[in-house]
C-alpha cells in the first residue's frame, strides 16, 4: 500500500506467529472502506512469516518489523501471550522523536481483534492518552440466568449500564486519578482496557517503560497483574487518562450493533477455525458481520486470499454461507452500507 503523510495513524500488531494475520487485515480494511484520513500501520515481530508481511503491505500503509517484548508472567500458563503483551508499547517509538521514522503527532493503539464500523477518525480528537474504562464487566455487559440484557435505553439513545456508571464521564473527559488508581489494590480491576488507546507517542514514555521493566519490584507486580500491560499502564499514566466510548470497542456486539462504533472480538476470534465452538459463534450476528466483510475484502483485495491462514477461513466462509441464508444482512437504516 502506498504511504501517506499523514501526521496521525491507527496501529496494531501481530506477534508470535501469522494466525492474526486475517484479523488485522479486516481491521485495516474495514477502515479504508470509513475513508479513514490516517496512515493504517502494523508492528510485527520476528515470528511473522515473509508472507505474513507481505499480506499485510496490500492493506497497510507501513508494516514495522520490531522486536517482541518479554516479561516473565506468573500465569502465563492460564495465556500464553501474556509475556508478551508489552510488545505493544513499541509503537510509543513511531512519533517525532521515535527511531522509527514515521513521526506521527499522535496514534490508536488498537487490537487486532477490532471491527471498526464507522466514525473511528472521531477517536482522534479525543486528548491523549485516552481509552475505555473497563473496571468491572458487568458495566460492559448487563445478563441475568447467562442472558444478555438489553435495557430500553438502548433503543432510546444507545446507551447501556456502562454509560450510566460513568456518566460524568463523556467522551474525552478526564478520568479522575482516583478511579485509575485502583488497579494498585483491586487485582480483579482492568483499569483501562487495552484494546484501544489514543496516545501521542514518545521516546520518554517509552524509555520510562524500558526503565521500569528493569526494576525488580516493579517485574513482580507486573507478572501479578492478570492483565500485565493494561493495569501497568493504567496506574502509569494515571491521572492524565481521558475516557472514551465503550460504543467504539463493545464486547462481541453488545448491546445491538446498529448503536455501536465498533465491536472488541474478545475471546473466540472468527478466524479461529479449528476452535469446535466456532460454528456455534458463527451463527451469531457479529460473527456474520465479521466473516461478511472478511469476504468483502476479498473480492476487492484477492491479492491477500494467497495467505495460508486467509485461504483458510475463505473456506470455513464458503461453507458457513451455505448452511446460513445470508452471512450478515446489514440494517435498514443504511448504518453499515459502506463495509461492503
Amino acid at each position: 500500500m502506498k504511504q501517506k503523510t499523514a501526521k496521525q495513524a491507527f496501529v496494531t500488531f501481530v506477534m508470535r506467529n501469522d494466525a492474526f494475520i486475517p484479523g488485522a487485515l479486516v481491521f485495516a480494511y474495514a477502515l479504508r472502506r470509513q475513508e479513514s484520513r490516517a496512515d493504517l500501520v502494523c508492528l510485527i515481530d520476528e515470528h511473522v512469516t515473509a508472507a505474513g508481511q507481505a499480506a499485510l503491505a496490500v492493506l497497510y500503509d507501513r508494516v514495522i518489523r520490531i522486536d517482541s517484548v518479554y516479561v516473565p508472567h506468573g500465569k502465563r500458563h492460564e495465556r500464553q501471550d501474556r509475556p508478551f503483551l508489552f510488545t505493544r508499547f513499541q509503537a510509543l517509538r513511531l512519533g517525532r522523536d521515535g527511531d522509527l521514522q514515521c513521526g506521527y503527532e499522535k496514534i490508536v493503539i488498537a487490537d487486532a481483534d477490532l471491527l471498526p464500523l464507522r466514525e473511528y477518525d472521531t477517536l482522534f480528537t479525543a486528548p491523549a492518552p485516552a481509552g475505555v474504562i473497563n473496571e468491572d464487566k458487568n458495566y460492559c455487559m448487563e445478563s441475568e440466568a447467562g442472558q444478555y440484557i438489553i435495557p430500553d435505553s438502548v433503543f432510546e439513545d444507545g446507551s447501556w449500564r456502562w454509560h450510566k456508571v460513568y456518566a460524568d464521564l463523556p467522551f474525552g473527559a478526564p478520568v479522575p486519578k482516583e478511579i485509575t488508581d485502583r488497579v494498585l489494590t483491586d487485582h480483579d480491576n482492568m483499569g483501562v482496557n487495552a484494546a484501544l488507546y489514543v496516545i501521542k507517542p514518545s521516546m520518554g514514555l517509552y524509555r520510562a517503560i524500558e526503565a521500569d521493566l528493569d526494576d525488580p519490584f516493579m517485574r513482580e507486580k507486573i507478572a501479578a497483574w492478570p492483565w500485565p500491560e493494561m493495569q501497568y499502564i493504567t496506574a502509569k499514566l494515571s491521572g492524565s487518562w481521558h475516557n472514551l466510548d465503550l460504543r467504539y470497542s463493545s464486547f462481541n456486539g453488545y448491546p445491538v450493533l446498529d448503536v455501536l462504533n465498533g465491536i472488541h472480538y474478545a475471546g473466540l476470534k472468527p478466524w479461529a477455525i479449528k476452535h469446535r465452538s466456532v460454528s456455534h459463534y458463527a451463527k451469531k450476528t457479529d460473527y456474520r458481520l465479521w466473516y461478511r466483510v472478511f469476504a468483502t475484502m476479498l473480492l476487492q483485495y484477492p491479492a491477500v486470499g494467497s495467505h495460508p491462514k486467509v485461504r483458510d477461513v475463505k473456506r470455513f466462509v464458503d461453507t458457513l454461507a451455505e448452511r446460513i441464508e445470508a452471512l450478515y444482512t446489514p440494517p435498514s437504516t443504511g448504518a453499515f452500507d459502506h463495509l461492503f
